[in-house]
């Protein structure tokens, strides 16, 4: 499937000590989203494949470390 559209604006919230959560807005026309991310110092990213009806995302707890995330939307 196609990467399209990525969703804009994606907000965090950190507020929990136990999790990060993302929320996006919804994209019209994409089948659904693909969430990448990985710590800084990791070669690899966690996928997760996502339904187009999902616009939230909750993280496990984070360890310490910068970390970088991507959000694609899917097409087709």
């Amino acid at each position: 499937d196609a990467t399209c559209n990525a969703p804009a604006p994606v907000t965090v919230d950190n507020s929990s000590p136990d999790d990060t959560k993302l929320n996006w807005t919804a994209v019209n026309g994409v089948s659904g989203y693909r969430f990448q991310y990985r710590k800084l110092s990791d070669v690899s990213y966690t996928t997760v494949d996502l339904d187009n009806a999902t616009t939230t995302y909750v993280l496990p707890k984070l360890t310490t470390g910068g970390y970088r995330i991507k959000l694609d939307g899917v097409c087709g």
